[in-house]
């Protein structure tokens, strides 16, 4: 069983540089909640006790907007989950804080100048994102894009300061198209986590989730609009550097699933894709999951040696096989979102989801 520490840590933002990042001390919890989530900043909910506070800590926590402060979580010492405390609540003589994850600081970001990119590699197009704010005085959150490299895909994109657009969104959106990529911020590191086409690893024939660690289970099952579709109509409205505005259509389809189940229909609308072909591939991308029913296990776990909470991260690949009523039903999925909870006895208990 892991042994599973918390500690506060204040974030001093500097004008030029990155902030100074320095451990305040050990936050005693009696309970804690981490979630790692795949493209997404992932969250963590701690309760502690006031009266285990020491007084630094109490002082850091005070004011949250003058003192900001993250919190990081060790189990057997390893940094496994880092992030923002955003919210605080008090109740009695117990303190929640609510933290999210280090990909967060992404949605705090604006496009604050004008940027074109044309036939532009995409991770070039999301460290420029990144790199726009972050030179700005005060910007810099300490996301690492130093180490980014490239993916061999290139895009077209537009992004003018006056349409006002959010980092974190624009750079999202960049990777959930075909031959996108994922993207995370390593809680370790700090630095920006880019992947093409997919991040992961084939773990199935290792970590499997089966009678022998699920503690419980529940299956969702939907052919619903939406949850299946055999053709998809998307729209992207764009404005030109000149000032001048565009729309593009795309309709995409999946024959296959027409000739079993007929034409399901359904429609999504991007902003500035200024590109037929990269609309085409968010349509591509939209079909690919919903070409067959929904199928979407969801399993609490109890950690053995193997898996443990370090076995997997989102985006791995592992093995689920399991009866839930209908039958054993077996795959191999994506890991989604896995979450963690320990108790005020150090009992575990993982959540997990999959793509």
């Amino acid at each position: 069983m892991a042994v599973f520490e918390v500690v506060l840590a204040s974030r001093v933002p500097q004008s030029g540089t990155t902030p100074t990042l320095t451990i305040v001390n050990r936050l005693v919890c009696d309970s804690i909640t981490y979630t790692d989530e795949l493209n997404r900043p992932g969250s963590a909910q701690l309760s502690c006790p006031v009266q285990a506070m020491t007084s630094d800590v109490k002082a850091r926590l005070v004011d949250l907007g003058a003192l900001p402060s993250e919190a990081w979580i060790y189990a057997d010492s390893v940094l496994v989950w880092a992030g923002e405390i955003q919210t605080l609540n008090i109740q009695g003589q117990s303190v929640t804080l609510g933290c999210v994850g280090l990909l967060g600081y992404l949605f705090r970001m604006g496009v604050i100048t004008d940027l074109t990119y044309a036939a532009v590699d995409q991770f070039t197009i999301a460290v420029g994102l990144v790199n726009q704010f972050q030179t700005q005085t005060y910007g810099n959150y300490g996301i690492d894009t130093s180490t980014v490299g490239t993916a061999g895909v290139v895009r077209d994109r537009t992004y003018l300061r006056n349409e006002l657009h959010n980092v974190g969104q624009r750079v999202t959106e960049l990777g959930a198209v075909l031959d996108g990529f994922d993207l995370r911020v390593d809680a370790i590191t700090r630095k920006l986590v880019l992947t093409s086409p997919v991040s992961g690893t084939d773990l199935s024939a290792t970590v499997f989730f089966d009678q022998l660690n699920i503690d419980s289970a529940s299956v969702a099952v939907s052919i619903a609009p939406g949850d299946l579709v055999s053709d998809v109509a998307s729209t992207s409205t764009f404005t030109s550097t000149a000032g001048v505005n565009s729309t593009l259509y795309s309709i995409r389809t999946t024959s296959a699933l027409q000739s079993t189940y007929g034409r399901s229909w359904d429609s999504f609308s991007s902003s500035n894709v200024a590109n037929q072909a990269t609309l085409d591939g968010a349509g591509d991308a939209y079909l690919s999951p919903r070409a067959k029913q929904l199928f979407q296990p969801g399993v609490t776990v109890v950690p053995r040696a193997f898996p443990d909470v370090a076995s997997f991260h989102p985006g791995d690949t592992v093995t689920y096989s399991y009866d839930a009523g209908l039958g054993l039903q077996t795959l191999t999925p994506r890991v989604a979102k896995s979450t963690v909870s320990v108790d005020s006895s150090g009992k575990t208990r993982m959540l997990v989801e999959f793509v």
